[in-house]
């Protein structure tokens, strides 16, 4: 009887873990509204990606999805530290002299810097993906 309680008790316990996400926050917000208000402004242009942050909320750097026929190649970019205003752009191939490298789509993901128990923590903000179709 005790064992059973004991394998409940873990049950529930991980069970409810799972609910419980570790808090991220940057400027005394939660890190899902400040992702809320990001506001980029891509352009995609002969593999050259440049991005605008129109917006109040630094992203301290992107992640690229490129899609090309069944496949799918990720590229983190940790360099592209865009401040309110800032400009950045680079060309996305791995390759840029393979004139062959082609892209079906292109998703830009950005990473938001905040704080999780009193450490700088990275967030990525999936909910506001921005997808770019070739």
């Amino acid at each position: 009887l005790i064992a059973l309680i004991v394998i409940l008790a873990l049950i529930i316990f991980l069970w409810a873990r799972g609910f419980i996400k570790e808090a991220i926050t940057k400027s005394g917000k939660s890190a899902e509204q400040n992702c809320q208000e990001i506001n980029l402004e891509v352009n995609l242009q002969d593999y050259i990606l440049s991005i605008n942050n129109r917006g109040n909320v630094p992203v301290k750097g992107l992640i690229l999805e490129r899609k090309s026929a069944g496949e799918v190649s990720v590229k983190r970019i940790a360099e592209a530290d865009l401040g309110s205003g800032v400009s950045w752009q680079e060309d996305i191939r791995d390759d840029p002299t393979d004139s062959e490298e082609t892209y079906q789509s292109v998703t830009i993901v950005p990473v938001i810097l905040g704080t999780a128990k009193n450490a700088k923590a990275e967030y990525t903000c999936e909910s506001n993906k921005i997808e770019i179709e070739q």
